[in-house]
């Protein structure tokens, strides 16, 4: 995994679980990931 992603994981560590990149392009990053805080999944999951 790329340091960038780590670093990711880190930050917000305490509010959403990162469980994978889901797309990417010009000016963003999309991540899938589950909101901890409100203990909702991701959708299809």
């Amino acid at each position: 995994m790329s340091d960038t992603v780590e670093r990711l994981k880190a930050a917000l560590a305490d509010r959403y679980a990162i469980e994978r990149e889901i797309g990417a392009g010009g000016m963003a990053t999309v991540y899938l990931a589950e909101d901890l805080k409100h203990e909702r999944k991701p959708h299809g999951e």
